[in-house]
């Protein structure tokens, strides 16, 4: 019985060992993320602040991987992956920040023109958002063919579909 305890003793030890280290290992690449993430957006450089990329460096010339906020958050993306460190809450406010008050309409459109193909979870907030600043700066025709576009690309996400169809009506009124 003694041998039994001290084995699941053990186990429990090893684990718990084993993902201190792994969340420790993610913890440090967030940060290094988070803080390549933070300088694009200090640049002006949402779309990269916001999803990360290769860019050229001149000094290095060569062209190396930047870190956006995005993969601050997908390192943390798994249900199991806790606790989330406040670095990954702050990346999601940067994004939110980017998303709702740095992108212009046309480079909310480019920005989706570029990553479409490519996993970004927020290219329909980005969309719609692109859809709304169209109509503030009166571009009715810009804004309805990208909320058409948010309806035909993510019409299975329930919100942003009514939230398109929403804009849709108001702008047919």
């Amino acid at each position: 019985m003694k041998k039994v305890i001290i084995t699941v003793f053990s186990v429990i030890i090893g684990f718990i060992f084993i993902y201190s280290l792994v969340w420790f290992e993610s913890y440090q690449n967030s940060l290094g993320f988070y803080d390549q993430a933070t300088e694009s957006f200090e640049n002006g450089e949402f779309g990269l602040a916001l999803k990360g990329g290769d860019h050229y460096d001149a000094e290095l010339r060569e062209y190396v991987y930047t870190g956006g906020y995005e993969q601050v958050l997908v390192a943390w993306a798994n249900k199991w992956a806790i606790p989330k460190p406040s670095v990954y809450y702050k990346a999601e406010e940067k994004i939110n920040e980017i998303i709702y008050d740095k992108l212009t309409a046309d480079e909310g459109f480019a920005l989706f023109q570029q990553y479409f193909r490519v996993s970004n979870r927020h290219l329909p907030e980005i969309l719609i958002q692109t859809g709304k600043l169209y109509i503030e700066n009166e571009q009715y025709g810009k804004a309805e063919a990208v909320f058409q576009l948010a309806i035909d690309a993510f019409g299975r996400n329930e919100t942003i579909r009514v939230e398109a169809q929403t804009q849709l009506e108001l702008l047919n009124q």
